[in-house]
């Protein structure tokens, strides 16, 4: 991180399968002050257990993603719905 030590913002790519790991790595570096989680299907638990972390670092997390779908009269709309934890 001592390549571009002005960057405060992450945006998490990983896997569902891996975002946890990685998430918890970004958190070890101070400079990071909000980390946003692109993954769908990440485990309720998960979730919990990272915004915990995040806040005791005092990281914001936005994410992870998750898809919801709803049934309309006419038709199906699918939502992307980002969870903003402070």
């Amino acid at each position: 991180m001592t390549k571009f030590p002005d960057v405060d913002v992450v945006v998490n790519f990983a896997s569902f399968r891996s975002v946890y790991e990685s998430t918890v790595e970004l958190l070890k570096f101070p400079q990071f002050k909000t980390i946003a989680i692109i993954a769908e299907g990440v485990p309720e638990q998960r979730t919990k257990q990272l915004i915990k972390l995040a806040k005791a670092v005092g990281v914001t997390i936005i994410g992870p993603a998750t898809v919801r779908k709803t049934k309309t009269k006419l038709k199906q709309k699918y939502f992307i719905y980002f969870y903003f934890y402070f």
